[in-house]
């Protein structure tokens, strides 16, 4: 500034122009936000309005620039506020395109500057002012008839609407002052989007009512998708208030349902993360179809099981939720919850009525399904809801098979205990003991593999005590030790005690319980006094060695009993036109029929 001063002092001219674009030394300052080059420009009588030759005044240029202070400064001195440059663009149209220059144009604003009626056949005017949220500007420019319904011709805005730009851009008064000029509330952009739709995707809830309550739209499926991903509650209810249709479904025949329960994702969170539970239970409320199935006949339950949330499901379940809904690839809920390992939706599922034993490809159960995961308490909790311990799939293995081929201890552990048979061979012809026997490569598996061997060794020698049957490849695998033989003396004693020990006035002994068929045992559970000394469980501290084996003939026995009670009436419902057979006909009919059998005819 000092030079530039010395310069004038000398006889510089105030008004020189470059040769190029023909700009004043008041220009440069306005260009450069010098305030203080600007004050002396003035000072010595610099034109104001001085125009380049793209009819651009010191004011467009500081405007442009975006120098609020220098703008400021040279609206004070007076400039001239309606110059237009080469494009007919006023001061006003610069700083409204300019989009973040809100105070230089509320200085204008402020020096009397207004829309005039030419800038209403602008529509790049009027969108830029409706983003910006310049009310007084798009009230004008409405005033003066611009298109109320004037499209967007950005790229990345292409069918934009005013309305749309500012629903987007939360404006909220001048989306009021848009529909009052009757914006169309349902015009869509390019891709098919209506102004409502960017309301909700921004959860912006003030909006979203007045576009509802101004008479938008709201059959449009994904609406109601967009409000749940963004787990706004109120959004969604105010979504259902105006009759949005819940059972909507997009493209790929997914509700907001299945949205609901896929997000709920975040299991662990659920009890202070907002939204998912709250809008389950509002779209639940009404009348939500909670089996809608999509690709690959996923329905909501699947996703929210797969999720492991425990609330959803539950909720699902109460309202309705088909409990055994079959994927394409015949995959249950149960089959879901068991494979992630989500034990309290696994418990959830049984208590409404999931079938334990339901096969997936390859015959395989959720019993398969949690042994190969090693997930014990699961297992145990399916096995306590009456699953068929000894169920093969298309290999032939078992439960105790995969389990033991995994290294899993406490998994082999716990279906012994159950009563799970070691003599079954797969179609391999190898027992669950030669499976652990095999070993595997990894370290950990081979010492896990140790543990499994000595399990199953013990438990051979508690049957073989017991005089039950043990195959010969099983036999074959052990080798006897002093260890071991202590335990079979330790298992002689129990026996002998068991066979002496009646159960109450019943000339059944504890030993019977272990060593009689399914048949017998069915018939010892027709006797209350038996059943009722068995669950007192008082026998486990008696024979500590064989109760786990005692327990799980009793339920062998019980669920015998049941399946032949019911047996029995659905096949005097079967012949119905029949004379009734004696007790004695059906019992021997029954005989050949084991409990997988008998569990077929009652779902026939």
């Amino acid at each position: 500034v000092r030079i530039a001063e010395d310069l004038l002092n000398h006889g510089a001219c105030i008004h020189s122009l470059t040769l190029k674009e023909g700009y004043t030394p008041l220009h440069f300052a306005s260009e450069l936000d010098n305030v203080h080059a600007v004050k002396l420009f003035l000072n010595r009588g610099a034109d104001i309005n001085a125009s380049t030759k793209g009819n651009l005044t010191p004011l467009h240029i500081a405007t442009k620039t975006g120098c609020k202070t220098v703008v400021k400064l040279l609206l004070h001195h007076g400039a001239k506020v309606d110059n237009e440059d080469m494009d007919g663009k006023t001061i006003l149209h610069l700083a409204v395109e300019k989009g973040h220059l809100t105070m230089i144009v509320e200085a204008l604003l402020e020096y009397g500057l207004t829309a005039n009626p030419e800038d209403a056949n602008d529509p790049k005017f009027l969108h830029a002012a409706v983003e910006e949220g310049y009310l007084k500007i798009v009230a004008d420019l409405l005033k003066y008839g611009a298109n109320v319904n004037t499209l967007h011709n950005s790229i990345y805005r292409e069918g934009f609407t005013p309305l749309h730009s500012a629903v987007k851009n939360k404006q909220e008064e001048v989306a009021k002052l848009l529909i009052s000029y009757e914006a169309d509330l349902n015009a869509q952009d390019k891709t098919g989007k209506t102004p409502i739709f960017f309301a909700i995707e921004n959860a912006d809830l003030k909006i979203t009512k007045l576009l509802l309550t101004s008479g938008a739209n709201v059959k449009d499926p994904e609406l109601m998708h967009i409000a749940v991903r963004r787990e706004c509650i109120e959004i969604v209810e105010a979504l259902l208030q105006h009759d949005a249709d819940i059972n909507a479904s997009d493209e790929h025949g997914r509700t907001a349902l299945h949205f609901t329960a896929l997000n709920g994702v975040t299991t662990l969170h659920a009890a202070i993360k907002k939204g998912y539970d709250k809008v389950v239970e509002a779209i639940l409320e009404y009348n939500a179809n909670v089996n809608s199935r999509v690709d690959s006949d996923i329905t909501p339950l699947h996703l929210s099981t797969q999720s492991g949330n425990e609330g959803i499901s539950t909720m699902l379940l109460k309202k309705g939720a088909n409990v055994n809904a079959k994927q394409k690839n015949r995959t249950t809920a149960l089959h879901i919850a068991t494979e992630k390992g989500y034990k309290k939706v696994v418990k959830v599922l049984l208590e409404y009525g999931a079938k334990v034993d339901s096969k997936i490809e390859k015959d395989v159960t959720p019993l398969h399904l949690g042994a190969k995961k090693g997930y014990q308490k699961i297992i145990e909790t399916i096995l306590k809801f009456g699953a068929d311990i000894n169920s093969r799939d298309e290999y032939g293995q078992t439960a105790l098979h995969i389990a033991s081929q995994e290294g899993h201890t406490e998994v082999v552990a716990t279906l012994l205990e159950y009563g799970s048979d070691i003599n079954i061979t797969c179609r391999n012809n190898r027992t669950p003991l030669d499976y652990a026997m095999a070993g595997r490569k990894p370290f950990y598996i081979q010492l896990n593999n140790c543990q499994v061997i000595e399990t199953f060794k013990r438990h051979i020698v508690k049957m073989k005590t017991a005089n039950l049957y043990v195959s010969k490849q099983n036999l074959q695998s052990i080798s006897s030790t002093s260890k071991i033989s202590d335990f079979q003396d330790e298992c002689k004693e129990e026996i002998a005690s068991m066979k002496s020990e009646k159960i109450d006035n019943a000339n059944v002994s504890f030993y019977d319980i272990l060593a009689k068929d399914t048949s017998s045992l069915a018939m010892y559970m027709r006797n209350d006094n038996i059943v009722l000394v068995l669950k007192s469980e008082d026998y486990k501290t008696k024979f500590p060695i064989y109760a786990s084996m005692i327990e799980s003939h009793f339920r062998k026995g019980m669920k015998r009993k049941e399946l032949l009670e019911q047996g029995n009436k659905v096949f005097h419902l079967l012949c119905n036109n029949f004379p009734e057979l004696p007790h004695i006909c059906t019992g021997k009919i029954f005989s050949y029929l084991n409990d997988e059998d008998l569990s077929t005819l009652m779902d026939a």
